[in-house]
């Protein structure tokens, strides 16, 4: 039987594709959408997905991502209890660029109506999808939307937006030359009194890595940039933290991974130092893309500098 993921995507996808060729109104999305409700209703008993299947119709082959068996449970450093090792589903070896925006706005559909995790669907005032250019050579993950972001309905908001877009001017670009999103596509709902945000637990990461795969198989991004240990625990299921992890290259099915430290690590942490070796990774980043890179880029946060 196919997993409520198949179920939403192709439904939402052949909805588009009728309404593109009949040129019916919004009357035709809306029951399109009530009825994909009620077919969420009938496979509500579902185990939750860890495959999922995109398909556009007969224009254009479908990408499929094949079941992964979750791992055996193992000790983390995130979790006090033993916990199932997340694997980021396969990609598939080719995806038809036909359509792109279309696929993506269909993708952005079946995730604001995703209900698998209860607790989150129970908090969330929206999902936070992602945004930026579909063709992008770069692609940006984060682990989950905060406040801001939920609140603005955009990834890296906030203060962390306007340290991101500082970065982005740095490097030579800006939000509509690559392509932000992140791991979990919801708020993680933080007991009342919270301080800090609750870590995403590895089955809400689970039911929502085959949206994040399917982002990364349409955009096809040449390189990814993680952006703190929770985004690498969405990418790679690991349990290390950022420090351990950055400055080396990781290889996510072929695409070339860089991680670095979060933005509010570097809020909190604002010496030239921590600036310098975030700045250093995203050297490398640039230098992978075959960017330009001016003397003064390479100077940036040197004290000499």
């Amino acid at each position: 039987m196919p997993d409520e993921f198949s179920i939403a995507v192709d439904f939402v996808f052949e909805s588009l594709k009728a309404r593109q060729q009949t040129g019916s109104s919004l009357k035709a999305e809306f029951e399109a959408l009530e009825s994909l409700r009620q077919i969420r209703s009938e496979t509500a008993t579902l185990e939750s997905p860890i495959a999922s299947k995109v398909s556009v119709g007969s224009a254009a082959p479908p990408v499929v991502f094949a079941p992964q068996p979750v791992q055996p449970a193992q000790p983390t450093r995130f979790s006090a209890n033993a916990v199932p090792v997340v694997q980021f589903p396969p990609l598939p070896s080719e995806v038809d660029d036909g359509g792109l925006q279309e696929r993506l706005a269909a993708l952005k559909v079946a995730v604001s109506a995703c209900v698998q995790c209860p607790n989150l669907v129970s908090t969330r005032a929206q999902v936070v999808f992602g945004e930026g250019n579909p063709r992008a050579d770069l692609m940006f993950v984060g682990e989950a939307p905060g406040p801001d972001e939920e609140s603005e309905g955009r990834c890296f908001a906030g203060a962390d937006g306007v340290l991101f877009d500082k970065i982005l001017g740095a490097m030579g670009l800006s939000r509509d030359k690559v392509f932000l999103t992140t791991a979990l596509k919801c708020r993680p709902d933080s007991p009342a009194g919270s301080v800090r945000a609750r870590i995403p637990t590895p089955e809400e990461l689970g039911r929502c890595l085959p949206y994040l795969a399917a982002q990364v198989a349409l955009v096809k991004p040449k390189v990814i940039v993680a952006l703190g240990a929770g985004a690498m625990r969405g990418l790679f299921g690991s349990t290390q933290t950022a420090a351990a992890l950055r400055s080396r290259w990781h290889d996510l099915q072929g695409i070339p991974v860089m991680p670095t430290f979060h933005l509010n690590y570097l809020i909190s942490n604002s010496g030239i130092g921590e600036k310098r070796k975030v700045w250093e990774d995203l050297l490398q980043v640039m230098e992978r893309l075959g960017q330009e890179i001016s003397e003064k880029q390479r100077n940036f946060f040197l004290k000499s500098g």
